[in-house]
Parts: C-alpha cells; sequence; structure tokens
C-alpha cells in the first residue's frame, strides 16, 4: 500500500483538518467515478423535480432562506405519500447508496486500485441495505416537512442519525447492531460532526447557492413579465428549467461530498473506540 492509499484509509486517527483533506483527497482521486456512479443517474430525478412547484414560489421567509442555501424548502407536498417526497427521497437515497458503494473502495481494497467492476459489485452488494435506507430516508423526511423554525430543532436531533448510514452501509452486521455503533459513535465524535457539517456544509451550499442564482432571476423575471401581462418566450421557459434542474443537481452532489466527510468523521470515531477497547484489553491482561 502506497503513502497515498494510507492517506485515504477510512478507518484511522486524524485530526480536525485531516478529516476535511481525506475527503477532498478521496474526491480528487475519484473524481470521475463520483461524477459516473453519483451525478450522472440523478440527472432524471432532478429533471422532475425541476417539473415541480418551484421552492421559491409563495414561501416564508425562513423557507426561502433555506432554499437559497440549500434548495429545499421542507415542503414536499401534503400528505403522507407525494411525487415530490418519492423523488427526493430516491435522490438521496441513492446518494447515500452510490457514495458508501464508492466508499467501501478504500475499506474492502484501499491498495488495489480497484475500478468499475468493483463499483458494481459494490452496489449490488449494498442493495438490500439501500432497500431499508430509503424507507429511513423517507421517514426522515416526512418528519422535516414542516414549516416553522422547529425544523432546526429537529436537524439537531436527527444530526446523530447521519453516523447510521457509514454504520450500516459500511459493515456487515444487522440494522440493530449498526443502530447501536451509529449512536455509541456519535457521542464521542458529536463536535467533530458538528463542525465538519458546518465548516465544509457552509462551503458546499454557498457554491450550490451560487448556482441557484439564475434560477432566482428568471424566476423574478418571469413574474415581472407576468405582472406586466406579457407572456415569457419559450426559451425564456426552457432556461428556467434547465437552471432549476442544475440546482437541484448541485443541491445532491453538495450532500455526497458532505456524505463523504461525515463518513470519514464516523471512521475516526470507529478507531478511537477500537483502539481504546484494544488498549483496556491490554490493561486488563496485564493485571491478571
Amino acid at each position: 500500500m502506497n503513502r497515498q492509499d494510507r492517506h485515504l484509509l477510512l478507518f484511522r486517527r486524524r485530526s480536525l483538518s485531516e478529516m476535511m483533506g481525506a475527503t477532498t483527497d478521496f474526491l480528487r482521486r475519484h473524481r470521475l467515478m463520483w461524477l459516473l456512479y453519483v451525478g450522472l443517474p440523478l440527472l432524471p430525478c432532478c429533471l422532475l423535480l425541476a417539473l415541480m412547484k418551484s421552492p421559491n414560489e409563495d414561501a416564508e421567509s425562513f423557507n426561502v432562506i433555506c432554499s437559497v442555501l440549500v434548495g429545499f424548502d421542507f415542503d414536499l407536498g401534503t400528505g403522507i405519500f407525494t411525487f415530490e417526497a418519492l423523488l427526493f427521497t430516491v435522490a438521496l437515497t441513492w446518494v447515500l447508496w452510490s457514495v458508501h458503494a464508492l466508499l467501501r473502495l478504500v475499506v474492502d481494497s484501499p491498495g488495489d486500485g480497484a475500478g468499475h467492476a468493483a463499483v458494481r459489485a459494490s452496489l449490488r452488494r449494498l442493495l438490500p441495505k439501500a432497500c431499508v435506507l430509503f424507507v429511513v430516508v423517507y421517514v426522515a423526511a416526512r418528519l422535516l416537512d414542516i414549516e416553522s423554525g422547529l425544523a432546526l430543532l429537529l436537524i439537531l436531533l436527527l444530526l446523530p442519525l447521519s453516523f447510521f448510514p457509514p454504520a450500516w452501509m459500511l459493515h456487515d452486521d444487522r440494522f440493530d447492531m449498526s443502530l447501536s455503533r451509529s449512536l455509541n459513535i456519535a457521542f464521542s465524535q458529536w463536535g467533530y460532526l458538528v463542525v465538519v457539517i458546518l465548516v465544509m456544509g457552509f462551503m458546499v451550499f454557498m457554491l450550490r447557492g451560487t448556482v441557484q442564482l439564475p434560477t432566482l432571476l428568471l424566476e423574478n423575471s418571469i413574474d415581472t413579465l407576468t405582472q406586466m401581462d406579457e407572456r415569457p418566450e419559450g426559451w425564456y421557459l426552457v432556461l428556467q428549467y434547465i437552471a432549476e434542474t442544475l440546482s437541484w443537481w448541485a443541491f445532491f452532489m453538495g450532500l455526497s461530498i458532505l456524505a463523504i466527510a461525515v463518513a470519514y468523521v464516523y471512521g475516526n470515531g470507529v478507531e478511537k473506540e477500537n483502539g481504546d477497547s484494544l488498549v483496556d484489553d491490554i490493561y486488563q491482561f496485564e493485571n491478571l
């Protein structure tokens, strides 16, 4: 295993800056696979989501701010089962499924330079767990589908559960064992998790907000033309649709970067827990 492979190892003790550096190094080394297996399959969902009601239309000030920053105003339609919520959950589940399939390359074969065959095999292997994850994501999305600042409180409460996808997808354990491990790691890595999500999330979603600016400008222009009793040109509507599609695509790609960063925080927690357990075992052995 060369030095670069060792730097990308997932289960390794790292400082906060090293976790972020490992995330960018992983994306740099696997950028083509990231675009091929994460970005490209997201386009159909983004095209369909762009056909839905604009997230900025008739929104309250809190939702407008959330929409500008992350492109999601916590409104996925009324009722338990809606097409918007289904599309959003499919896209988010695909992000988590494909990202962790790529991450298993550095878990199962860190020094082999695994290629497309290994990624496809990993995707097939994780398919049953992805189906379970789909249900978890859908329930979480419906819980966050509210129109008040309580959404921020729910996000903070659900934050420890962000360790569940790597605990579930990167190990071959049962659901209950994965959930227990993710919660245990969350307590020890809470500070790291909050800082990484705030720092990397701010950078990723500010970039995503920049991508969404053309959508906002086009929407405002169309509203102005409508108020002036002028019908916008067809090409104008096409540009708005393309901008909205790119906006959703940038949102999910940003989430994929955050998922990789959270996985490296999780790997740090697992290595810390295993290392502490090993020290305890040695201490008990010496006291026999």
